[in-house]
């Protein structure tokens, strides 16, 4: 260990970083003259004691922090752009339209260890343009920027990969490795018992690997409990697998504010206030 001290101690002096403004304290020690914090430390080495090491100031460990939580963020999106079927979207992008929502999407990740053990599932519903599929990859976003193996796609991806594909068990085995899968709009899917029976044995084996599933859909839960074809017939096999959705994911969240709808009426009342003047209706 002797033999590597000189290259510590030259290493150490490489990676000293004096700025203007920075200032010897009163321990001696280098002080950032931006935020009055140590940028050294004392280093005991066997044969030099007291060493003046070098080290990051609380300014500097900040930037770091933000930089490499940066980067975090451009691998996740990447990983989303190149096999997701949606963006990574992050809560800090959240409008705060569905405050109640959003609380318990973010408390889900907060408490993912336990939503994980209890294999605790979401399922997003309500009109179009709610947001659903927005929280769900904020969600998946979130969990992937700490570590946790997620994945989004769709009911169409699924079926394309499982009618492409020379081993479908092997497509069912993908989509059960995830630790959080997010299935996006269900009940779009076309009405096919073919397809039908791929799409329940998919989930049905999800399910069964007892690992959290979210899942959005434009389906009311009234029309996920009475399953319906496009005729408005009873229909057994999407009864089977709209059953088998409502029972993985325990977590109903109804998200009822159109976000479409609502940036449509700040536009119009803008644009009102332009050409009429603010107190003005016509």
């Amino acid at each position: 260990m002797r033999d590597l001290e000189p290259y510590a101690i030259a290493l150490a002096e490489q990676h000293r970083n004096v700025r203007e403004g920075d200032y010897v304290g009163s321990g001696g020690l280098l002080m950032c003259g931006k935020c009055r914090t140590p940028k050294e430390t004392l280093v005991d080495f066997p044969s030099r004691k007291g060493f003046k090491a070098p080290c990051m100031c609380e300014c500097e460990a900040a930037s770091s922090a933000r930089t490499a939580s940066h980067k975090r963020i451009k691998r996740v999106e990447r990983i989303a752009a190149m096999y997701w079927t949606e963006p990574a979207c992050w809560f800090s992008q959240d409008d705060g339209l569905n405050s109640g929502v959003s609380t318990a999407c973010r408390r889900y990740v907060k408490h993912w260890n336990e939503m994980r053990d209890s294999n605790t599932g979401i399922l997003f519903h309500g009109d179009c343009g709610t947001g659903k599929t927005f929280l769900a990859s904020c969600i998946a976003s979130e969990l992937l920027l700490v570590g946790v193996p997620t994945f989004v796609t769709n009911v169409p991806a699924i079926l394309k990969a499982l009618k492409n594909s020379r081993n479908e068990e092997e497509v069912v085995r993908d989509l059960c490795k995830w630790h959080l899968l997010v299935i996006d709009d269900i009940g779009t899917q076309r009405d096919t018992s073919y397809g039908l029976e791929q799409l329940y044995s998919a989930i049905n084996a999800r399910v069964a690997s007892r690992k959290p599933l979210i899942i959005t859909t434009n389906l009311s839960m009234s029309e996920l409990k009475d399953a319906r074809d496009a005729k408005n017939n009873p229909c057994i096999e999407l009864k089977r697998i709209y059953d088998r959705v409502i029972g993985a994911c325990q977590i109903p969240l109804l998200i009822n504010t159109p976000r479409r709808e609502q940036i449509h009426n700040e536009k119009r009342e803008a644009a009102r206030k332009i050409l009429f003047g603010q107190g003005e209706t016509s």
